[in-house]
């Protein structure tokens, strides 16, 4: 299934900016929509807090952070445009403002797309207002592709490195993953820790798998220094 339906989670953090040019990089190489969400969570002020000041004071405090908030959505809207805009995509575009908790709306909206773009969670986050990816992966039921928050974008390279341990969920990764490999595609597969320790495989091979895709693969087996697989991959992405 190729990729025709891509939705982008906005928000008013830095990494914003990399996350919708990284979308538009995907819409240009697919010919796909692109659609902008903005969940716009409900400004958080504890009961207790807004219970001990008189009630015009909390009125006043509520309508000020729904003012602030607007205007964050409005910003982001603004880039969003200018930026599909910039790449000459306006005709196959929306832009979506919703009202809900961020990690609510991106589990529900994700199930009408073919892929969602979002971002990597940035340290002490209000939680109310950023995605949680975790959260939304677990509960979506559908793939989502992650931008770091320092990413900058230079293209589609069309190589990838692919995890393998076995599990259900390196088979799910590699099996969303299909959507975006194509023939032109190399995938590098990281083997963490000896293949002797892997399940069984019954004579199985994941490089087998992807070879009959037209996927070009390189098998490689990673030391895994104090059972940290994640940052394994990362330092061998680096690399």
């Amino acid at each position: 299934m190729a990729l025709k339906n891509l939705i982008v989670l906005t928000d008013d953090s830095s990494g914003c900016a990399a996350r919708i040019k990284t979308a538009l990089v995907m819409a240009n190489k697919f010919d796909a929509h692109l659609t902008g969400v903005y969940a716009q969570g409900k400004e958080y002020i504890p009961d207790q807090v807004l219970a001990d000041l008189p009630d015009e004071i909390s009125k006043t405090v509520q309508s000020s952070l729904l003012e602030a908030a607007n205007q964050d959505a409005q910003a982001v809207a603004q880039m969003f445009h200018d930026q599909v805009e910039k790449a000459g995509r306006a005709d196959k575009s929306a832009w979506r403002l919703i009202h809900g908790h961020p990690n609510y709306v991106a589990a529900v909206v994700s199930r009408y797309a073919d892929l969602v773009i979002g971002g990597q969670s940035p340290p002490k986050a209000p939680e109310i207002k950023i995605v949680d990816p975790g959260e939304v992966v677990s509960t979506s039921g559908r793939p989502m592709f992650i931008v770091p928050q320092e990413f900058k974008p230079k293209g589609y390279t069309g190589h990838a490195l692919l995890g393998w341990n076995g599990s259900r969920e390196a088979a799910r990764a590699i099996s969303d993953a299909m959507m975006i490999l194509g023939p032109e595609s190399k995938v590098t597969v990281a083997f963490m820790g000896p293949t002797s320790e892997m399940p069984e495989s019954f004579g199985f091979d994941i490089g087998e798998h992807l070879q009959r895709h037209g996927v070009t693969v390189e098998q490689v087996e990673l030391e895994r220094k104090a059972g940290d697989s994640g940052q394994a991959l990362i330092h061998y992405a680096g690399e």
